[in-house]
């Protein structure tokens, strides 16, 4: 089955959250959509409070939180609620995002050509781990 899904503006990129709902970064409302995949629904709306251009999108399923690039910062919002929990400086030009749950780091990538990569301590609490620019390779 193929469905269109309504979601009020351009899809940058989405995630699933493992129980039936799909968050989407809405790039040019500056929003995230909550889709709920039974009905094919956008349930929730957040705007963006701050930010430029959200990009790149991950997702923590053992916290609920999500991680996305937004100008020159990595935001963190509760995937419950869609309150922004921290924001945390990247560098220019955002592109992607990858969460990996083993270790707890999030890695965003730059069209600048360097990586970012986030510490998760807790569900609330981040820090900036290492930065690895293009050509560099940290010994």
């Amino acid at each position: 089955m193929i469905v269109t899904i309504p979601n009020g503006g351009k899809p940058e990129a989405a995630v699933s959250n493992g129980a039936g709902l799909a968050i989407v970064i809405i790039e040019d409302r500056l929003q995230v959509a909550v889709v709920d995949l039974k009905t094919f629904k956008a349930v929730h709306h957040w705007t963006l409070v701050s930010g430029e251009g959200p990009t790149g999108l991950a997702i923590d399923l053992k916290t609920d939180r999500l991680f996305f690039n937004c100008d020159k910062m990595l935001m963190v919002l509760d995937a419950r609620t869609g309150k922004i929990v921290d924001k945390l400086p990247i560098g220019e030009g955002c592109d992607g995002a990858v969460f990996d749950a083993e270790k707890n780091l999030v890695f965003t990538s730059k069209g600048e050509g360097s990586i970012t990569v986030i510490r998760e301590i807790s569900a609330n609490q981040y820090k900036v781990w290492a930065a690895l620019l293009s050509g560099v390779v940290p010994t």
